[in-house]
């Protein structure tokens, strides 16, 4: 996504035994450094032949079983299953979003509570990681991937035969918690497979995979709807999930330990369940990440992107079909169409946030005389939170002034320009942390979500009456006045930094 994320893909790997204090987990990323003056004559050849050059970094061996000397078909599709991995969490977290009218029908309940159907599976998405991952690094990568999909393939069969409220949110966490996975693995994933100058855009089609999907499901399955009934929505799930877990069963493992005969096992024998060796799974490993929680740049920036997240992305998923129904009477495909600006918002939020921002980085560092400061990335954040403000009041007050029935594009273009600048907030905060603080980058991409996530999880329970209480446009000020604690919040980091360099 952005040149930063080349550097904190280094970052990570150099300094991966930070996260492991006991350094049992060191070898989590595939690729280690090898210095140039190792090489064998043998081993220049080869690298030579593979690569074309001996300058690489990180420096792999001659191992042509290491995954980043694997041919480049391989590893795009490699990165391509992950990245459709990625994609599903949201696009299945969010896509029952316009069967809630239909779901409360069939099962006795409020849209609002259907809705909670949403949020139960984010924070399975945001708290699952923390021991997936840990299982992943004793276990490997292939086993635990197409395993973890089978079952999200068991649970969305399940959901489709579902007769109650009650067995749905069943369904619903342990799908969040099949599909979590994919969440917390993309740096070690991609460090394994891709050079450091190859890292930012390998990691953009991640990012932009995980973005794109929270709105895409509602626009998509709004459709399946309308014409098919919603039961199909969990059968389509399904029907994806075989497929991503048959592309898990033939690819390869990319977890690798060098001189470890089980980095050359076929596509079958890499199905098994086998324990590295050397590698152990300790239960308070899982608490890692939690330790960035006293960490004050690290809880603020969290608590910003947190906030930002829940009132300018979270409160338009999930509230979006009971707010238009009620107001104007949607249908579940007319419902769908109002996800569009959503989508067409994050798409230009993260232009500016991921190529934007490396241009503006790039003439801060030439400003600097070469010197790189993180914080300079956060001026753009502001820009964000002035779009998230904005596009929120357009929002509710042109909410607030609409007739009843009669529909018109105006919240819209509000949803819109607030998905452009939370795009920009999100991935500006993230991209800053991990850049100030490089060798906390695995742990920043387990805690941070997991946080936003759970916020996310709370946040439905009281929309409606805060909706009800409010009105529309209260609630929208509301919800802008938070977003500007965020940014206030942003301020004070950002400055907090600029000074400590003055020093």
């Amino acid at each position: 996504m952005s040149s930063s994320q080349v550097d904190t893909e280094k970052f990570s790997t150099e300094h991966v035994e930070s996260s492991f204090p006991d350094g049992s987990q060191e070898d989590q990323f595939a690729v280690k450094a090898l210095q140039e003056s190792d090489l064998t004559s043998t081993h220049r050849e080869f690298l030579i032949s593979r690569h074309g050059s001996v300058d690489l970094d990180p420096l792999p061996s001659g191992d042509p079983s290491e995954p980043i000397n694997w041919p480049d078909s391989t590893k795009m599709w490699h990165l391509i299953l992950l990245s459709c991995q990625a994609f599903t969490c949201t696009f299945m977290s969010a896509g029952i979003s316009p069967a809630y009218s239909a779901m409360a029908l069939q099962y006795g309940k409020t849209v609002d509570d259907c809705s909670y159907l949403t949020t139960a599976q984010l924070v399975c998405l945001g708290v699952g990681p923390l021991v997936w991952y840990r299982l992943m690094q004793v276990y490997g990568r292939k086993p635990v991937m197409a395993y973890a999909t089978f079952g999200a393939m068991v649970t969305n069969i399940g959901g489709g035969f579902c007769k109650t409220y009650g067995q749905q949110m069943a369904t619903r966490v342990l799908n969040g918690i099949f599909l979590s996975p994919a969440c917390g693995l993309c740096g070690d994933f991609v460090a394994s497979l891709f050079f450091a100058h190859e890292r930012g855009v390998k990691n953009g089609l991640w990012s932009v995979s995980v973005i794109i999907g929270t709105p895409m499901g509602p626009f998509l399955m709004g459709f399946v709807v309308q014409h098919v009934g919603f039961k199909w929505i969990y059968f389509i799930f399904a029907i994806f999930n075989f497929l991503q877990f048959v592309g898990w069963a033939i690819s390869k493992e990319t977890l690798y330990e060098r001189n470890d005969q089980m980095a050359k096992r076929d596509w079958k024998s890499s199905l098994y369940i086998k324990k590295y060796p050397n590698k152990s799974f300790r239960f308070m490993d899982i608490f890692i990440p939690l330790k960035l929680s006293k960490n004050f740049v690290a809880a603020a920036i969290t608590f910003a992107n947190s906030v930002v997240f829940c009132y300018a992305n979270v409160v338009f998923i999930v509230e979006t079909p009971s707010i238009y129904g009620r107001l104007f009477g949607l249908d579940s495909q007319q419902t769908a169409l109002q996800y569009i600006p959503l989508i067409v918002g994050t798409v230009i939020g993260e232009l500016i946030a991921g190529k934007g921002s490396d241009i503006w980085m790039e003439r801060c560092v030439r400003k600097r005389g070469g010197v790189r400061v993180p914080a300079d990335r956060l001026i753009l954040s502001y820009l964000g939170i002035v779009c998230t403000i904005a596009g929120l009041i357009v929002w509710g007050v042109c909410l607030k002034q609409a007739t009843p029935g009669v529909w018109n594009v105006k919240p819209s273009i509000g949803t819109g320009v607030a998905a452009a600048g939370a795009d920009i907030v999100l991935t500006i905060t993230i991209t800053f942390l991990v850049d100030n603080t490089p060798w906390e980058a695995n742990n920043i991409g387990l805690f941070l979500p997991m946080c936003r996530l759970i916020l996310g999880f709370i946040s439905p329970f009281y929309f409606p009456k805060m909706f009800e209480n409010l009105n529309y446009a209260g609630s929208a000020g509301f919800m802008a006045g938070m977003c500007l604690v965020a940014g206030i919040v942003i301020a004070i980091v950002h400055f907090q930094q600029l000074r400590r360099l003055k020093k």
